[in-house]
């Protein structure tokens, strides 16, 4: 389910960058992404639980652009991420 475009839509693109350079330099998070043709067309958050107690990782995010829906990416970058944890 998509957020309301009213939430897209007042995003500030600054702040967003800056928590996704952040998140690179954070340890114990990772991303895993799909490209095609130069095009990021998915990714995959995860990384070490907030809850060990739960489980030792978890997938924090994972978003596919609407034409790459049932095409198996997502499947495949959510196998990688569980590999890599």
């Amino acid at each position: 389910m998509l957020p309301p475009a009213t939430i897209l839509d007042n995003l500030d693109h600054d702040q967003r960058l800056n928590t996704r350079k952040s998140w690179f330099n954070t340890p114990g998070k990772y991303s895993v992404v799909a490209e095609i043709n130069n095009q990021i067309v998915d990714f995959c958050d995860f990384g070490i639980s907030g809850q060990a107690k739960l489980a030792e990782g978890e997938i924090y995010a994972i978003y596919v652009l609407k034409d790459f829906h049932h095409k198996g990416i997502g499947k495949k970058l959510i196998t990688a991420a569980f590999k890599s944890l």
